[in-house]
């Protein structure tokens, strides 16, 4: 079953080798960056994500971006300009509304 009422849609938080690599990436990293990339700087751990999203994908390049507001922002910048119609329902979630506003 697939829960499209949180964000752990296929249910991975728990499983074991997920919380297994989560707690080896806190044993080398710590618990949390306390700081975006921009202030603290880019790890290891970033580079290997998007090596590893680029090669999943079959890009060239990949980018991970700190949350879901910001990943709005960047695709709807990259996707759009001034001449382009997006059209959307009251629904859209904030990100969305400043995303069309600012491309």
């Amino acid at each position: 079953m697939i829960d499209l009422a949180g964000n752990d849609y296929l249910g991975l938080s728990r499983h074991p080798r997920v919380v297994e690599a989560a707690v080896a990436a806190a044993e080398r990293f710590g618990a949390g960056a306390g700081a975006s990339r921009l202030v603290t700087g880019t790890l290891s751990i970033h580079h290997d994500l998007e090596r590893d999203l680029a090669a999943f994908t079959g890009f060239p390049a990949a980018l991970a971006l700190s949350t879901g507001y910001h990943a709005n922002l960047a695709a709807v910048s990259a996707l759009a300009d001034a001449d382009t119609l997006i059209v959307s329902d009251a629904h859209v979630h904030a990100s969305m509304i400043d995303a069309c506003r600012l491309s």
